[in-house]
């Protein structure tokens, strides 16, 4: 059982999947939907598209970066004149260009949010840049599909290098880690 808005939901589960697993994925809907509330309502075809293509903590994640996105736009540019992520018009969206996303991209790689007595500091690595970028990206080309926005701007974000799985950095022991190996393969 689990708790929003102040009422009580229970999971009557029916599949094959364990109540735990089905009860998780309800809590991960029920804060999916909350944060589309936020977002403004031109995005229903962008949130439709995530809740059939996409495993629901991808559809969290994506979410939340739009969330973020929509904020950067707010706070740190004078992209909108909007107050609040919902009152983001489509108008403005269409006149958001792909360096201005490169910008953004740029932004997320270290930046401070000050909650009045402490200010932190945040960093993504490449991974998680990447994933913004995917989720900015969707969003703009579900977007361009559905006719919201005049232009597909995509092809102009900027790459993320990301090491292909298994790519790793090589590293070398030191002479002494070296001696110490073949002492223990010697005795």
């Amino acid at each position: 059982k689990t708790t929003y808005d102040s009422k009580e939901f229970r999971t009557h589960n029916k599949s094959d999947r364990p109540d735990n697993i089905v009860e998780k994925e309800n809590d991960i809907y029920m804060e999916c939907e909350s944060i589309q509330k936020e977002l403004p309502s031109f995005m229903r075809s962008y949130f439709a598209y995530l809740k059939g293509n996409v495993l629901p903590m991808t559809r969290l994640a994506y979410l939340h970066d739009i969330r973020f996105f929509m904020n950067y736009l707010i706070n740190e540019t004078d992209l909108t004149k909007a107050e609040k992520t919902k009152d983001i018009t489509s108008e403005e969206m269409n006149g958001i260009v792909a360096a201005d996303i490169n910008l953004f991209i740029d932004h997320c790689r270290k930046y401070m949010v000050d909650d009045g007595s402490t200010v932190t500091v945040f960093e993504n690595n490449n991974r998680s840049l990447a994933r913004k970028k995917s989720s900015i990206s969707v969003m703009f080309k579900q977007l361009y599909r559905d006719g919201i926005l005049e232009k597909n701007i995509t092809d102009g974000f900027d790459p993320i290098r990301l090491p292909k799985p298994g790519e790793r950095e090589i590293k070398a022991l030191q002479d002494d880690e070296v001696m110490r190996m073949l002492d223990a393969v010697t005795t």
